[in-house]
């Protein structure tokens, strides 16, 4: 780990990498609010073969106006920057060219995905210090998923109690010949859509 003057760092021209504004202002106010960041991954500026430049003077670092490369923490630079800080923490590694294109291809990349449930687990946690409204500052949701995540964490509606058997449709079954079918078809049609509906209806049994 080594604390590095932001003057010194420069951001990798190939980075592909892009934070919505939305988001970037949220990491702003995170590091605002708690001073706390992951360590920006650097390397010293590469020499004109393409290596590492080896610390401080690193080949091309004063003509391009940074003694080290950023491979990852792009957006973490910028929020310091805007936050006024005028160093950063950083942690060195000693990479080429090719590794440092593989390292913005990965590094910027390769996330797993939360489980819903833990995370909305961790946000009610979170809820307990301030409100949903207050917490949609710092992290990436807004504060309807935020409500919505919570409600996974919530215990199962107790089942409803099972019909009473006197309340439950039952079959009825009896055989009628073709023109039959048709005409009792045609009839229950002209009485109502749904059939049974239709055939309670003609034979008036909700009277009964």
């Amino acid at each position: 780990m080594k604390i590095i003057a932001l003057d010194d760092l420069k951001s990798h021209p190939e980075n592909a990498n892009r934070m919505p504004t939305e988001l970037l202002d949220k990491l702003i106010e995170h590091i605002r609010r708690s001073g706390q960041y992951p360590p920006l991954i650097v390397r010293p500026y590469p020499s004109g073969d393409g290596t590492s430049g080896g610390g401080a003077s690193g080949g091309g670092g004063g003509a391009s106006g940074g003694k080290y490369q950023v491979l990852d923490g792009h957006h973490r630079l910028e929020a310091l920057r805007r936050l006024g800080y005028v160093e950063a923490r950083c942690d060195v590694w000693d990479v080429d060219d090719e590794r440092a294109t593989l390292l913005l291809l990965t590094l910027n990349r390769l996330e797993g995905r939360d489980d819903p449930e833990r995370r909305g687990a961790l946000l009610r946690k979170l809820t307990e210090e301030m409100d949903a409204k207050e917490l949609a500052h710092l992290v990436p949701d807004d504060a309807a998923a935020i409500e919505k995540l919570m409600q996974l964490t919530d215990p199962p509606p107790p089942p409803a109690p099972p019909p009473e058997l006197e309340t439950m449709p039952h079959a009825v079954t009896f055989f009628l010949t073709a023109p039959q079918r048709r005409s009792l078809f045609a009839r229950l049609s002209s009485v109502a859509r749904d059939r049974s509906e239709a055939l309670v209806r003609l034979l008036q049994l909700d009277e009964a």
